[in-house]
């Protein structure tokens, strides 16, 4: 199975927010920009049996007068006769795909003729506008037979989404029909900026299937990254107290791969972008909720990605053990880039010593990164789209085909306004992949249990005593 990320260049994203314009699409297996569109940015969890995934939505039109509330008009859904559950699949489709949707066909043939992709995208015209998302019809109802949503199971992972969501709401509810399962559980915070009808829209949503959860408290967040590490930690709190969950058969493999470690990319900071504090010590920062733990340790900061895939022990021990207010003023206080730092922070630090965590010896040597998959201006990996949006290739019907081998969680990103052709193919893909071709390919597991960070983190005792013995590369 496979999904969609957050479309910032990098940064841990956080829960409530925005939603960035890029679209981040799902793609086989899994970066922050100054925002703009939808994208959606994520971070796993991965626990012992469940996984957090958090993803991000900001736009970077900072300042939007709010759009009055609007009375939704039904959209033309209509419920497939019979009541069993082959002739309901037989007969849904991906959810709320609009009309500027790519055709079947044309879509197949997309994936493995790059030439024909080309073509086809050089000829679309039209895009989907707002007043896509203003007219569709958000009762149970219509929801339900838009998507075809099983309420069985027969998974034993768990996963947890975690999302900062803006605008867009048919590629929100898209989403969320793609990564469904009856038993995973979704979480949602709304960007005190977004519409008045997007809010309306989306508690509609969580309303309709009880295994999604919005956030009471809204934050503003830009695509600096301001109040994005407040707003994920308000959805962790809150799914941190809900019961089990689970998920997808692919994406379970893969995380079961990384046997309770963490996947946080991590790198040297810009010295620009570090608080200008000179105490770093876990008893200036108050660390630790328990204050006899609160020494002269000194926090060693990191940057990275905002997508990461997080361990279950990992979460509990930020929302249960840490006290973090005092390092998110800090770091709220940089222009940019606010939101690159917390997460890789806590995972790097040798003295922090957090479940699933990595080290900061293999700061400079860290690599092995497969939560979410980009293609900067400045990479030999190819953009076949040739679009690029402040450096970051967005990904058009041309790129399927590359993205249909890779071994990355999700993709950043995708813009309806730019590709709509291939957000629609790869939901077609996603859903048939799901729901009927199970085995239409295998997954290596092998590759995953190899990652530096997995090795580091079975034996981490080990590594901690001797880490100039510990190879980053291999």
């Amino acid at each position: 199975f496979e999904f969609y990320s957050h479309a910032q260049d990098h940064t841990p994203g956080r829960l409530e927010g925005r939603v960035l314009k890029e679209k981040v699409n799902p793609i086989g297996k899994g970066n922050r920009r100054s925002v703009a569109g939808n994208a959606i940015r994520v971070v796993g969890v991965r626990f012992d049996d469940e996984l957090i995934l958090k993803s991000t939505f900001v736009d970077e039109s900072l300042l939007r007068s709010s759009a009055p509330q609007r009375e939704l008009i039904s959209a033309n859904t209509k419920r497939p006769k019979g009541n069993s559950t082959a002739a309901s699949k037989k007969k849904m489709g991906p959810p709320i795909l609009t009309r500027y949707a790519i055709g079947d066909e044309e879509c197949k043939r997309s994936i493995n003729d790059e030439k024909f992709a080309a073509n086809i995208s050089k000829k679309k015209t039209e895009r989907p506008d707002i007043e896509v998302d203003e007219k569709i019809a958000v009762n149970c109802e219509a929801l339900r037979s838009r998507g075809y949503y099983s309420d069985s199971n027969s998974d034993v992972f768990s996963i947890a989404y975690v999302r900062i969501v803006y605008k867009d709401y048919h590629i929100q509810e898209l989403l969320f029909n793609l990564m469904y399962s009856p038993t995973n559980i979704f979480c949602y915070a709304i960007d005190r900026k977004a519409s008045a009808i997007f809010h309306e829209q989306m508690r509609n949503l969580s309303q309709c299937f009880s295994n999604i959860h919005v956030t009471v408290t809204e934050y503003d967040v830009d695509s600096a990254g301001h109040n994005m590490d407040r707003s994920y930690l308000e959805c962790l709190r809150l799914i941190r107290k809900l019961p089990r969950w689970k998920t997808n058969r692919e994406m379970i493999m893969i995380l079961k791969a990384l046997n309770g470690s963490n996947d946080i990319s991590i790198s040297v900071p810009f010295s620009h972008r570090i608080p200008k504090h000179s105490d770093w010590s876990y008893k200036a920062l108050q660390l630790f909720k328990d204050t006899s733990e609160n020494d002269n340790r000194v926090l060693q900061i990191a940057k990275g990605s905002t997508a990461a895939s997080l361990s279950r022990a990992f979460a509990e021990f930020v929302v249960d053990k840490l006290n973090l207010t005092i390092i998110l003023e800090r770091f709220n206080k940089v222009p940019y880039g606010v939101d690159e730092m917390l997460i890789p922070t806590l995972n790097s630090d040798d003295n922090l010593d957090a479940p699933g965590g990595y080290t900061r010896y293999c700061i400079n040597n860290h690599s092995a990164f497969i939560t979410r998959y980009v293609v900067w201006g400045w990479s030999r990996l190819p953009c076949k789209s040739r679009r690029y949006r402040h450096n970051v290739c967005v990904f058009g019907l041309e790129d399927l085909k590359t993205l249909s081998s890779s071994r990355y969680l999700f993709a950043n990103k995708m813009l309806p306004q730019n590709d709509y052709f291939a957000i629609s193919c790869w939901a077609k893909r996603l859903y048939n992949r799901t729901h009927y071709n199970h085995n239409d390919r295998s997954i290596d597991v092998t590759f995953y249990s190899r990652l530096a960070s997995v090795r580091f983190n079975s034996e981490r005792q080990k590594w901690r005593a001797n880490l100039k013995a510990f190879n980053c590369k291999r």
